[in-house]
């Protein structure tokens, strides 16, 4: 199974959008995370790409997304810093919700 969503995350005086495509183990854990919407052959797409396949390779290998979402940098509110930060946000929520029943809350 696998969710489809839409996030936004801060970058200087504006926001980007990414679609963040999210792989479930059987048993409901998050396993891998993909995210498209930056200029194609752009160097911000490399840096996503790349995020999401670190990423993928940590929670595959037991790395709980809660463990990453702490280690990200935080703004003074707690909200995340980077597009990798935004994108650890929602799969924590998502590891909360395996149903994807609030995937959409908080997405812009």
């Amino acid at each position: 199974m696998s969710v489809i969503e839409t996030i936004s995350a801060p970058f200087g005086a504006g926001r980007q959008e990414f679609t963040v495509s999210v792989g479930f183990w059987t048993n409901g854990r998050i396993g891998e995370v993909f995210a498209d919407g930056h200029k194609s052959g752009s160097a911000m797409e490399t840096v996503v790409d790349d995020g999401c396949v670190l990423i993928s390779m940590l929670l595959q290998h037991g790395v709980r997304v809660s463990e990453l979402h702490g280690r990200l940098s935080r703004d003074d509110h707690g909200g995340a810093e980077s597009i990798l930060g935004a994108i650890c946000d929602r799969l924590e929520a998502l590891e909360t919700d395996p149903e994807g029943t609030k995937a959409g809350e908080g997405a812009a």
